[in-house]
């Protein structure tokens, strides 16, 4: 588990450009800025920070928090924890912290999100820069008009944008706040905020004075936490880190490690699939792979006791994180029980390689970053060439005859495994039965619960160590079980619920929650509305919703909706 010093280093690095947020959203904070407070805290956005915190962290954090956001332009020289936001706040923009003036942020400040489609060369030429296209400034949304860029908004319009967005954030974090005055939980807080910047800041730029507006505040502030989680454990001395900050392009130490995942196996696991029961199977199969890729990445991460802001990506079979370099010695170890994992569950149609390259602090700069993350991808090409080679000496295991052979009614006529619970089955007296093994009935039924999935849930659990490779394989449930995840499918209810164990976001008596779409624990305690939003009423104790995250697949919209356990004290 993450120690709750890693994850308010983590949260102050989420929190310390926010002030740039109210900048432009001409919201003011609890002080003037005059002469004293610019000397306290060098610009007026990291004020407005400090301002934040104070307003919208629940106590237990904020004072820390408070000191390390608001103080990244001007640590005190005593303070290791001011320090490390400072340092990684220069690592994650990949410049040196020496900018003009905020005071004018309508002035100065750029105003959309800068698409990259608009700088990219078409036939050795790209667009004139009158043909640029910018992001919407709107709470993140699956609709068109918030997806695609367009031209510039009007100026008047995007002042108004800034407010609207900054008002339903500050709506959600206050109701975020409460919850954890009364019950905290700082892992769930973190997961709960990290959701909630995803959502209003996606669009936010976050380059300053004269920097193409091409990164969002968002993905600015999650690599900036990161960076402040993995030098928590490796803290260099107040001193060196002043160094440092001095002169952040020369730092030769080896500061973090950019981990890959990659799930080799894909095409031929997904296209396993008989002529009846094909589509429900096939979506059965594809979503179980998004699952299982985000599955893998949080149990490196829960192993490695790193908070999830360190998850920089999962989907289509490949996960990054941050670690730290010294977790470069606990891979092998974590890959080997991978690999046991998926070689009982999978007898080796998939494989996971996970591999970690140090990067040091100067190679933030300029376009060594870009150069190691190439080596990385090299790197995963490379180890998806030797599947299975982390076995070492049970690597022989692969070699040796399985099942007893000899019974075809006990090979599934889908996967062409044998198993000893593989059970002919007919959808129609006219149709000719097909022999499954419960593991691709098990993708099947799912494939039948995504039809009218509207709720995806998940829950932590601890994992179950990996069995023998020889024993029959288990269904897709017990796969995430192994990585500690737990599935839930509500048939009550004719929703399928992904449970994941982030903070709960409202207590009982609540009727109203974030996102576009409402949600709410699964019991009789709940309903569905005619507006297609579920209430929650007053003796619920169990799981409610918190923030949605949208993604793809199949070209089928779903919304997973991350939910946690909740016990009334009514």
């Amino acid at each position: 588990m993450t120690s709750d010093d890693t994850a308010q280093l983590a949260l102050a690095g989420l929190l310390h450009d926010i002030g740039k947020f109210m900048l432009r959203a001409d919201v003011g904070g609890d002080r003037i800025w005059d002469r004293e407070a610019q000397s306290d805290f060098g610009y007026k956005h990291a004020m407005l920070s400090a301002a934040f915190v104070e307003e919208f962290v629940p106590d237990p954090w904020r004072k820390s928090v408070k000191s390390m956001a608001g103080n990244h332009h001007r640590p005190r020289s005593h303070s290791v924890e001011e320090l490390i936001v400072s340092v990684v706040d220069m690592l994650s923009a990949g410049e040196r912290n020496d900018g003009t003036e905020d005071d004018n942020p309508r002035r100065q400040h750029p105003k959309q999100l800068f698409s990259i489609f608009s700088v990219l060369k078409a036939d050795g030429t790209k667009p004139a820069e009158s043909e640029r296209r910018f992001l919407p400034l709107r709470p993140f949304s699956l609709q068109p008009e918030t997806l695609f860029p367009r031209r510039p908004s009007a100026e008047e319009d995007v002042w108004q944008a800034y407010a609207a967005l900054w008002q339903g954030f500050s709506d959600e974090t206050a109701r975020l706040k409460e919850v954890h005055e009364q019950d905290p939980d700082l892992p769930s807080y973190l997961e709960s905020l990290l959701f909630l910047t995803q959502k209003y800041l996606w669009c936010v730029p976050s380059a300053y004075y004269g920097s193409l507006p091409d990164i969002s505040l968002y993905d600015h502030s999650r690599v900036t936490a990161a960076l402040a989680a993995v030098l928590d454990r490796d803290t260099p001395d107040a001193f060196t880190l002043t160094g440092w900050r001095r002169t952040p392009e020369s730092i030769e130490k080896k500061v973090a490690l950019p981990v890959g995942g990659d799930i080799s196996g894909l095409q031929k696991f997904i296209y396993t699939i008989t002529a009846r029961g094909a589509a429900p199977t096939l979506r059965g199969r594809s979503f179980y792979l998004q699952i299982l890729t985000e599955a893998l990445a949080r149990y490196l991460l829960r192993c490695l006791e790193l908070p999830i802001t360190n998850l920089l990506y999962a989907g289509g079979g490949s996960f990054f994180l941050l670690a730290r370099p010294g977790d470069g010695e606990r891979l092998p170890l974590l890959q080997q029980e991978i690999c046991r994992i998926l070689l009982q569950q999978h007898h080796g149609e998939l494989y996971a390689a996970v591999v970690g390259l140090p990067v040091a602090g100067k190679e933030f700069f300029g376009q060594s970053m870009g150069r190691r993350w190439g080596e990385l991808h090299d790197a995963l090409r490379r180890k998806k060439l030797q599947r299975f080679v982390e076995m070492d000496q049970e690597l022989t295991r692969l070699f040796e005859p399985s099942g007893r052979g000899g019974n075809e009614e006990r090979v599934c006529q889908v996967c062409g495994q044998e198993h000893p619970q593989t059970a002919a089955t007919r959808a129609d007296r006219d149709i000719e039965a097909v022999r499954k093994c419960p593991p691709c009935e098990a993708f099947e039924e799912l494939g039948d619960d995504l039809r009218n999935a509207r709720y995806l849930l998940v829950d932590e659990i601890d994992p179950i160590p990996a069995g023998d490779p020889a024993a029959p394989a288990g269904d897709w449930r017990r796969t995430l079980a192994h990585l500690g995840l737990s599935q839930l499918v509500d048939h009550l209810l004719r929703h399928m619920f992904l449970i994941s164990h982030i903070s709960p976001f409202l207590r009982p008596n609540t009727n109203v929650l974030p996102g576009p779409a409402f949600g709410g624990q699964v019991s009789d305690s709940c309903r569905e509305t005619s507006g297609g939003e579920l209430e929650v009423f007053c003796d619920v104790v169990g799981t409610q919703v918190f923030v949605n995250v949208p993604f793809l697949f199949l070209g089928t919209l779903a919304l997973i909706y991350h939910l946690s356990k909740y016990e009334s004290k009514n």
